[in-house]
């Protein structure tokens, strides 16, 4: 044989041994990969369970609760820094029928309420500082009307403005036994 043919077959066998070594790696790579995904998709969930989760600051003190109230009711509860009284609470309410995120006062009144009640409708309430309610936005019969209330110190509904039927705007006015005195239209 010519030994200048030897010499180009030789040349071309490292060149061949060469990219077969890299296929060797790439492909050795790719199936690490495709190992490595496939057990990381096959690992189970890493879940904690509990009754209840407290939150502390670096004094020991607790911020904040997740877990069931005193009713056995969801939610989370945070506490006021300095008393360790609830000042808010999301979670549910009224035996589980509500949905809401409620906030309280320094003396454990509660004051606000948004949220989701037993019937559906959604509405904001704010309470005085004894916690009466003294108005609210949101909806009223049966989700038909949608508007604001005002009430007196005993609670009773004394005005409401809003949109009635879904389609009338109307005020109303009414006495403290909560007769109508006054409407437009």
């Amino acid at each position: 044989m010519n030994t200048s043919n030897d010499l180009s077959l030789l040349r071309r066998l490292e060149k061949l041994e060469r990219q077969n070594r890299a296929f060797k790696i790439a492909g050795l790579l790719a199936l690490l990969v495709m190992g490595s995904l496939l057990l990381i998709a096959a690992r189970p969930l890493n879940v904690q369970t509990a009754e209840k989760f407290i939150v502390v600051d670096s004094t020991g003190r607790t911020i904040a609760v997740l877990g069931p109230d005193a009713d056995g009711l969801p939610g989370l509860s945070i506490k006021d820094t300095s008393s360790g009284k609830e000042r808010a609470w999301l979670g549910l309410w009224n035996k589980g029928q509500e949905v809401s995120l409620g906030f309280y006062d320094r003396n454990s009144n509660e004051r606000s309420r948004l949220g989701i009640l037993a019937n559906g409708i959604t509405r904001l309430n704010i309470d005085d500082a004894s916690g009466k309610l003294r108005a609210w936005i949101g909806q009223s019969a049966g989700g038909k009307e949608s508007g604001i209330g005002f009430y007196d110190a005993s609670e009773t509904e004394r005005v409401w403005m809003g949109i009635a039927q879904g389609t009338t705007p109307r005020a109303v006015f009414y006495d403290s036994d909560h007769k109508e005195t006054y409407s437009a239209p």
